[in-house]
């Protein structure tokens, strides 16, 4: 089945995770941006030569009275305000904060993920040039007690390995961080958290059998790791290998239920499949899980799902429905690729009524 609109032209913009281990023990502290930061000078509104005040905004995750978080980073999300769905992430450390400077002025939403804890979005309005939000999130009991992630005898030099070649993909050079995060799984070689960064290290610099390679041992040292089975359901994905990346978001999504990235890319993925009926489910699953839009703030996830939903109607003989999915999207970021595809399908399914029509 062909889709209609052009569904992965922004699937690869979604962020790539990458890891960070937390201090604590002897261990390094930090986290690594999977994209760059927002620009400092950019424009919410995309408007002049506007100087635009710019913050770094620090975000501290709490736990309930009572209660403490695990010992592993926790990866917080943040998307930018305008029709631009501009997007970074990083992970917390030891102290259970991670901070994002050069963000202008502006409403942002944030999302934190991660093991033990229940997804949790909120909205902060930026208005300090150094500004810290205090976030509580809700813990999520595990059965076993058991958490994944690296094992605590990691020994100290595979960690400095580690550690430097965060520093170095901080920077985006990306030749050295893959030099490095090698020679941490030579040093450890069950160093799961490494060969996941390993893998995004070679898919930066487009090697990719690498990638699939460091990803897939990833999910063999830790099978709890959803994000190092996105990573690779993308990559499969960009190989035109469906089959393959709707298998592993599935198990994505056992994993984190509430995790729209996964969920959307699925809906994506049956939609080529010809699976009409269930990438329609999970198009409008992802979309509940994403909310709508606050304050001019929209994620790609939330265009992409519009996407799918609508192609799968359009499939299904149901142009009006899908015309309300395209027009969610010319209503949402108007100004944007994605929109112009829409309208482009609007206007196919709704032709002009014929000259002199009453």
């Amino acid at each position: 089945m062909q889709a209609r609109l052009r569904l992965l032209f922004l699937l690869f913009l979604l962020p790539v995770m990458v890891h960070a281990q937390r201090s604590g023990g002897g261990m390094p502290s930090g986290g690594v941006p999977s994209t760059p930061s927002l620009p400092a000078g950019a424009s919410a509104g995309g408007q002049g030569n506007t100087e635009v005040r710019t913050s770094t905004l620090t975000i501290r995750v709490t736990a309930p009275k009572g209660q403490l978080l695990g010992k592993e980073p926790l990866r917080v999300q943040i998307y930018g305000s305008g029709s631009s769905a501009m997007g970074t992430d990083s992970y917390t450390d030891a102290r259970s904060q991670v901070s994002f400077p050069g963000l202008p002025f502006g409403r942002y939403d944030l999302v934190i993920t991660g093991a033990g804890i229940e997804d949790t979005r909120v909205t902060v309005d930026v208005t300090m040039i150094s500004q810290t939000e205090f976030v509580s999130v809700k813990l999520r009991p595990s059965p076993e007690g058991v958490a994944s992630g690296v094992p605590p005898d990691v020994p100290p030099d595979a960690l400095k390995e580690f550690q430097k070649a965060n520093d170095e993909a901080k920077q985006r050079h990306w030749d050295l961080a893959e030099v490095d995060y090698r020679k941490a799984t030579e040093l450890y070689p069950k160093f799961a958290m490494a060969f996941h960064n390993l893998g995004l290290a070679c898919a930066q610099q487009q090697k990719f059998d690498c990638a699939a390679d460091a990803w897939a041992k990833a999910i063999d040292l830790d099978p709890k790791s959803a994000d190092s089975f996105i990573s690779l359901a993308r990559l499969r994905t960009q190989k035109h290998e469906f089959a393959e990346a709707e298998t592993l978001l599935q198990k994505a999504i056992a994993l984190q239920p509430a995790n729209a990235d996964a969920v959307v890319l699925l809906a994506n993925a049956e939609l080529v499949l010809g699976k009409n009926d269930e990438a329609l489910a999970h198009a409008r699953q992802g979309l509940k899980l994403l909310g709508p839009p606050a304050g001019g703030s929209v994620p790609q996830q939330f265009v992409l799902a519009h996407l799918v939903a609508g192609n799968a109607l359009e499939s299904s003989n149901k142009p009006g429905e899908a015309v309300a999915e395209y027009q969610a999207i010319v209503n949402a970021v108007p100004n944007s690729p994605a929109a112009n595809e829409a309208q482009k399908a609007i206007a196919r399914l709704q032709p002009p009524a014929p000259a002199g029509a009453k």
